[in-house]
């Protein structure tokens, strides 16, 4: 943090930093702050300064928002955070590559000692030289010192700030930025009342957590309704920690519980007689307030999504196919049994893809439901038309939760591994 003639002392330190280095490798060499395109510029022998940029510093411009409360009453010290962009220009005897020899020593020194330290800004501030003009800035108790790193300009760059901003010919320079410089407000920030209680409560963020959420088959099982799931994370048994299933309290399994594993049956005297809608679940870790600490401080961890996926099962008859037409194609319904049961606003579509007989054909079927329905529907029905005769297996789709194809799992059937079923045969 710095007042207002940081700017400056960045400069003359910079050309304190150049002049140094010049009287090793240039003899003679000077170096200069004014604008190229001056009227004596042809006789200059050294390097020229020019601050030709002011940007905000990308990374703090925002970072002391905000510095007043709601009635306008100042609550902290505003601070300009500001990249300096300056242009060293070389000049000098071409025949015998001065401006050359100038700019290596610049790209050298600047590469070698790229932070202004605070025994050079101390040095340049207390330069009799500089001592009218600087002798008030603070830039050498700032927190961050101020760094130059080199800023690559392309041809258009370059051609705009020679022919545009300095309207004279081009002349060997270099460009670098010096970030950062922060310039602090003059207001006068009150101090705050002082503590009157501190309160003794200490909560760890990463007490308890569930890392992932499975079917007790294997991650790469379905997880279905009336199935058991295995909760792996930490914190579990914490004292009052309880696990939430869609926001609802679930019992796990208390002889398979422990620290970092829980098992839940997810039936609904797991949850209290509350029945998990399919799609996407959540589950969660609730933390309870620390002892004496009001009940705001509870907590809960972050929810980590599972799929539940719908289980389908076809009732007898439940495939009602008109006649046939011209083309073997039929019209008709397809009835379904669905667990757990569809709520009111869920989405539900059959896919069917024939298997037999070729070629395949896919289809999906709207639901039908009635506008009195009263929900959870455990039954639905869904109409086809122009459906092409043969064996379809079957989908039913929630929310974009699918229902589990059968796979047969015996090694001695010649379908070991295939996917068998659920079909349904139309007409």
């Amino acid at each position: 943090m710095s007042n207002h003639l940081a700017v400056a002392t960045v400069s003359a330190a910079l050309g304190r930093l150049l002049q140094g280095a010049l009287d090793m490798d240039v003899p003679g060499a000077r170096v200069s702050h004014e604008r190229p395109g001056g009227p004596g510029d042809d006789a200059r022998r050294g390097i020229n300064i020019f601050l030709f940029q002011v940007t905000p510093n990308s990374a703090l411009r925002n970072v002391d928002l905000p510095v007043r409360n709601g009635s306008g009453q100042v609550v902290g010290r505003a601070s300009a955070a500001l990249d300096l962009h300056y242009l060293l220009t070389c000049y000098g005897d071409a025949a015998s590559f001065e401006p050359e020899r100038m700019l290596g020593t610049a790209a050298r020194i600047l590469h070698e000692r790229p932070l202004l330290d605070r025994p050079l800004v101390t040095g340049t501030v207390e330069d009799p030289a500089n001592l009218a003009a600087l002798g008030g800035s603070d830039l050498a108790d700032a927190h961050d010192l101020v760094k130059f790193s080199p800023t690559p300009l392309n041809l258009e760059e370059l051609s705009k700030l020679w022919s545009i901003l300095f309207q004279t010919p081009y002349r060997l320079s270099l460009a670098y930025r010096a970030a950062l410089v922060q310039i602090d407000a003059r207001d006068e920030v009150p101090g705050g009342l002082p503590v009157r209680r501190r309160g003794p409560y200490v909560i760890p963020i990463s007490a308890a957590g569930i890392d992932a959420v499975q079917a007790i088959d294997g991650p790469t099982r379905p997880i279905v309704w009336g199935g058991r799931i295995v909760l792996a994370g930490r914190g579990f048994a914490l004292p009052g920690a309880s696990l939430l299933l869609n926001g609802v309290v679930a019992t796990p399994d208390p002889a398979a519980a422990s620290a970092g594993r829980l098992e839940v049956v997810l039936q609904p005297a797991s949850l209290g007689g509350t029945t998990l809608p399919a799609g996407v679940a959540t589950a969660r870790v609730r933390l309870p307030p620390p002892a004496g600490a009001p009940p705001q401080l509870a907590r809960e961890t972050q929810a980590v999504p599972f799929l539940l996926r719908p289980s389908l099962t076809l009732p007898g008859g439940g495939v009602v196919a008109g006649p046939e037409d011209a083309e073997g194609r039929h019209d008709g319904t397809v009835t379904v049994d669905l667990v757990p049961g569809l709520v009111a606003g869920q989405t539900v579509r059959l896919l069917l893809d024939r298997t037999a007989p070729r070629p395949a054909v896919a289809a999906v079927l709207p639901a039908q439901i009635p506008g009195g329905a009263v929900f959870p529907l455990a039954q639905v029905v869904f109409g086809f038309t122009a459906l092409p005769a043969g064996t379809y297996l079957i989908r039913a789709q929630v929310d974009g939760a699918e229902s589990p194809l059968t796979v047969e799992t015996n090694p001695a059937s010649p379908e070991f591994g295939n996917v068998t079923g659920p079909t349904v045969t139309v007409p």
